[in-house]
C-alpha cells in the first residue's frame, strides 16, 4: 500500500514545480503567483518550505500590489513562524504603502 503522505508531497512538489514554470514564461499572470502562494502555504511539510514561500510572495509583490488579504496571510504566517519584529514590522510598512486597507491600518496599529 502507498504511503499517502509520499504521494501527497509528490503531487505538491509537481504543481509547484508547474506552478514555477508557468511563473517563468509569463510572470505578469496573477493567478499563477497566487495559486503558487496557495500551494506553498499548505504544503508546510515541503523542505524549505518558508524559504519558498517568502521567495514567492516576494517575487510576487515585486510583480504586483498584494491586496489586503494576501497581506495580512503574509504577516500572519510570518508571525506563526516567531519572525522577528523588525521584519514583521517591515511587512505593515510596505503593505500599508501598497495596498489602502482599514484592516490592514489596524492590525497594524495593534502590533
Amino acid at each position: 500500500e502507498p504511503d499517502v503522505t509520499a504521494v501527497n508531497m509528490d503531487e505538491i512538489v509537481e504543481g509547484v514545480h508547474r506552478l514555477e514554470e508557468a511563473i517563468a514564461s509569463a510572470p505578469y499572470h496573477y493567478d499563477s503567483h497566487v495559486a503558487l502562494v496557495n500551494c506553498l502555504r499548505s504544503s508546510f511539510l515541503l523542505e524549505n518550505y518558508e524559504e519558498k514561500l517568502r521567495s514567492a510572495r516576494e517575487r510576487m509583490s515585486r510583480t504586483f500590489p498584494l491586496t489586503a488579504q494576501l497581506w495580512l496571510e503574509w504577516i500572519d504566517d510570518e508571525m506563526g513562524l516567531r519572525a522577528d519584529y523588525s521584519y514583521i514590522r517591515s511587512l505593515y510598512e510596505r503593505a500599508v504603502a501598497d495596498y489602502l486597507s482599514a484592516r490592514v491600518w489596524l492590525n497594524y496599529c495593534k502590533l
